[in-house]
């Protein structure tokens, strides 16, 4: 853990400003820098090996995943429906089947959604007792999707166990935020997180989660919006979208601060984003990437574009989150709040194989078109369909949302205003704090719903309390 790093008399805690702004661009610290100076993450794929004489350290390889797109690139699997079902079931049963190797109690987070009840169903296969499954809720409606995940777990048989998140144990979780993760990270879905791993960790030393899928089948839905996007900027040349592109900016700035201008609002940001001619503006429309509101005075922000291997449009902005979003977000949040309970997680998704097997689908493979309809994650689908029936299954896709928005105008009011209304929030020259105090006020009369920036903004907070 980076923490570790403070015990040690040569350790400096300095500050990399461009690691804290562009935290407030992606909510958490990207890449391999962290937000130390001089303090550097390990690349995914590969492992350090220090010589304890020289101190020198040589990275090795162990799997690349530019090598795994192009061999799949160069190798697409030919079979029909039938043939993609039964090879995509073996492959992902033997992940299932290895990564349940485990001389402790074992358990799976159960969101009712496909990816964890296709997870479940296969662990079924191997498992004489009941397995034990585990969800949370939430009072909010909107955001509640336990009652999903409970109607699964019956047709499935498992052992469920849930809890209910409530805004006194949103409040008592935020201070340990800080604790938990070493670096600024401001993904709100870490309180559920947290807690879902707490609860599992009174049953369970090990769980199984359906992290993965979504970046490996194609399931965000904001690919399909951004294809959609992409073809619009193609039909209109270069040199209109430099025209129209400053016009949409503009709009964008005017209806920001209105709910009621929400659409137009997200139309304007689109062609904001098609004015340059590089295909970032392309990754950026369809990636996490959130042009927040500049809250950071110091430091280089900025879309970096990482390399990218894959062919097809669909297959690039997998590639993109797989590279960027999974590493950065999606696998720090659950690995963190999990071992902060001590709870060990596992995502068969994962595993080499299934993720090699996933590169070499025809993009069509993956997003599935039918009755005039885009099916994402379509053989992830069809095979849980063999377990559950699939009504159980298809509704709107909520994701992990929290109702964070609301408790801060509540539960967490109290709390978040002794960081953001604090008069020395801005005495290191970081943070704008007039920027942040009418944000504040806009979120509280809900003006505009301002909660992903502030909470930012908290978690930043709250960090440098505790560290610098």
């Amino acid at each position: 853990e980076l923490k570790a790093f403070h015990a040690h008399p040569a350790f400096e805690k300095r500050l990399n400003p461009d690691s804290a702004a562009r935290f407030f661009e992606r909510h958490c610290v990207p890449g391999t820098e962290s937000i130390y100076l001089n303090i550097h993450k390990v690349r995914p794929g590969t492992f350090l090996t220090f010589d304890d004489k020289s101190c020198q350290g040589r990275e090795s390889v162990y799997w690349s995943l530019s090598e795994a797109i192009e061999h799949g690139a160069d190798n697409r699997f030919l079979g029909d429906e039938v043939d993609l079902l039964e090879r995509m079931d073996d492959i992902l049963s033997r992940a299932v089947k290895r990564q349940m190797i485990s001389d402790v109690p074992l358990g799976a987070f159960l969101s009712g959604g496909v990816d964890s009840s296709l997870i479940v169903s296969q662990m079924r296969r191997f498992c004489s007792d009941r397995i034990k499954t585990f969800t949370i809720g939430f009072d909010e409606v909107g955001y509640d999707e336990s009652a999903y995940a409970a109607a699964v777990a019956k047709h499935l048989g498992t052992e469920h166990f849930e809890l209910t998140v409530r805004m006194d144990e949103a409040q008592a979780v935020a201070p340990k935020l800080c604790e938990i993760y070493d670096e600024p990270f401001a993904d709100s879905s870490q309180i559920p997180t947290y807690i879902v791993s707490k609860l599992a960790r009174q049953q369970v030393t090990v769980c199984l989660t359906g992290d993965g899928a979504d970046e490996l089948f194609a399931g965000y839905s904001r690919y399909e919006k951004t294809l959609n996007a992409w073809g619009m900027r193609r039909k209109l040349p270069s040199s209109a979208w430099s025209v129209l592109a400053p016009m949409g900016r503009a709009v964008e700035r005017i209806t920001c601060r209105s709910p009621k201008f929400a659409r137009l609002n997200r139309a304007a940001r689109v062609a904001g984003l098609f004015g340059a001619r590089e295909i970032t503006d392309y990754y950026a429309t369809a990636s996490n990437f959130v042009r927040l509101n500049r809250v950071a005075r110091r430091g280089r922000v900025g879309f970096t574009m990482p390399e990218l291997h894959a062919v097809s449009d669909l297959e690039r902005l997998g590639e993109y989150d797989i590279r960027t979003y999974m590493p950065d977000d999606i696998l720090v949040k659950v690995d963190r709040s999990a071992m902060a309970v001590s709870l060990e997680t596992r995502a068969p998704f994962l595993n080499h194989e299934v993720a090699e097997f996933a590169f070499s689908l025809p993009p069509e493979m993956k997003h599935h078109a039918g009755n005039g309809t885009v099916h994402t994650k379509w053989p992830l689908r069809q095979l849980l369909y063999n377990h559950v029936p699939e009504q159980m299954i298809e509704r709107p896709k909520m994701g992990f949302g929290v109702p964070i928005a609301q408790w801060l105008r509540a539960g967490l009011k109290d709390w978040a205003e002794s960081y953001i209304l604090d008069p020395t929030i801005a005495d290191d020259g970081l943070l704008d704090a007039k920027a942040i105090r009418r944000l504040w006020v806009d979120h509280q009369n809900k003006a505009s719903d301002n909660s992903s920036v502030l909470w930012a903004v908290l978690m930043f907070c709250t960090w440098r309390e505790r560290w610098l």
